[in-house]
């Protein structure tokens, strides 16, 4: 069993990742283009973002409350598709660490467990898209942790697998193809593990860290992009709501949301 070293670190690691999301806003914006070419992915994400930062302070947290609060302030903050996809990962990251003994096996397997909610907070989700990095990730950070008890190699590892993936969502949809854009949701998220990833293992490597893990990776010149939109997307608009009920409601809404959505 593998204990969390320090809370403060897991703390340190999230706002690190935060920021580095909402310091790669702009960009995000530009290669929005999938599933409207409304250029607000970034926006949205670095709302996520920016509640969670606001609503941690300086205290200590334990892991648990930390979670908490996390997910807490990503729901509150969750705009359009890839804010919420990421917010309902969270808050189902936080669910399942809680049930169970707090360690960093637990917290692993949460990670990973918690991708199932975020695709079924979909419709109809698509690969390609922040959900396809998010189970990489996910994926390699549970394998490689399995394999080394090390959450710190499980996490190098599972950072550069991700990058591999936000690499592939380029040829996973035709519009991205099209544009030669990697998708903006998916870079969000890369964006947040990379951020978090840097900040958790720099402590352990102390010197080596700008060797091992570059502040800026060296990017396609592609994947930043600006694409043009040739006219006004028809749906410009969403909204969000949080509704309280149980899993067979939710079933009911999501089966009338599709019938309305095509016509019925």
């Amino acid at each position: 069993m593998t204990k969390i070293k320090s809370e403060d670190r897991l703390l340190e690691s999230v706002i690190a990742g935060a920021q580095r999301v909402i310091n790669g806003k702009d960009e995000l914006n530009k290669i929005n283009v999938f599933p409207v070419a409304d250029g607000d992915t970034g926006s949205n994400l670095a709302s996520v973002m920016q509640t969670i930062v606001d609503n941690l302070s300086n205290n200590k947290y334990s892991t648990n409350l930390l979670l908490d609060e996390v997910a807490s302030a990503a729901l509150i903050g969750a705009r359009g598709n890839s804010g919420i996809i990421f917010a309902q990962y969270l808050n189902a990251v936080s669910d399942y660490y809680g049930v169970y003994e707090t360690n960093l096996e637990i917290l692993v397997v949460a990670f990973n467990k918690a991708v199932r909610n975020a695709y079924d907070s979909l419709i109809e989700p698509k690969e390609g898209t922040i959900l396809s990095v998010m189970r990489r990730w996910a994926d390699v950070l549970l394998i490689t942790f399995k394999e080394s008890s090390s959450f710190e190699n499980a996490l190098l590892e599972a950072k550069a697998e991700a990058w591999k993936a936000l690499k592939e969502t380029q040829f996973q949809m035709s519009i991205l193809k099209k544009n030669k854009l990697v998708d903006s949701g998916a870079k969000g998220f890369y964006y947040f593990v990379s951020g978090f990833t840097d900040a958790y293992c720099g402590e352990s490597l102390g010197g080596q860290q700008e060797k091992i893990i570059p502040n800026k990776i060296e990017e396609d010149k592609t994947f930043i992009k600006e694409h043009f939109i040739s006219e006004a997307p028809k749906n410009r608009y969403c909204s969000e709501f949080i509704i309280k009920e149980s899993q067979k409601q939710e079933n009911r809404l999501k089966s009338k949301l599709v019938y309305e959505s095509r016509g019925g």
